[in-house]
């Protein structure tokens, strides 16, 4: 009975390892549900799709104010140290904002950022963000926000 018991686990691990490795590799990963907040609660969907290089990532959610999304892209160039993101929020209230720009990796290993961010009155703020590595090993952010 030991025996059959062992052969029976072992191949529950065998394939759950094999689920989650195929999981792993998914270039699509769907979810959704319920959520509870102080001001009531809703539900939520959430797609994100992978490809080399590229994330897109898009959660939509109900409640009782109505519907909101919120849709995030971003890409990198490995080869050439560069990327980009932008994304664009869309409240229940219909107010939106949007936001991107660049990312550059800088010869000495820091990397740089500049994008501008819109709010849900139509003001563009721009974003001028270095972040580097400190000698100690933790990491500096200097950012400076123009046209708030």
């Amino acid at each position: 009975m030991k025996r059959i018991s062992n052969v029976v686990v072992a191949v529950a691990f065998i394939c759950g390892n094999m689920a989650l490795t195929n999981d792993a590799f998914a270039r699509e990963r769907k979810s959704s549900g319920s959520y509870q907040s102080r001001s009531g609660g809703g539900t939520f969907q959430k797609n994100v799709n992978r490809s080399q290089g590229s994330t897109t990532k898009r959660t939509t959610w109900q409640n009782k104010r109505g519907e909101g999304s919120l849709e995030k892209h971003r890409t990198w160039d490995k080869s050439s140290g560069t990327g980009s993101y932008s994304g664009s929020l869309k409240t229940a209230t219909d107010k939106t904002a949007t936001w991107g720009g660049t990312v550059k990796k800088n010869d000495d290993g820091s990397f740089s950022q500049n994008g501008t961010i819109t709010g849900p009155k139509g003001k563009t703020t721009t974003v001028d963000r270095d972040f580097t590595k400190n000698d100690d090993g933790s990491r500096s952010v200097d950012t400076v926000y123009t046209g708030q």
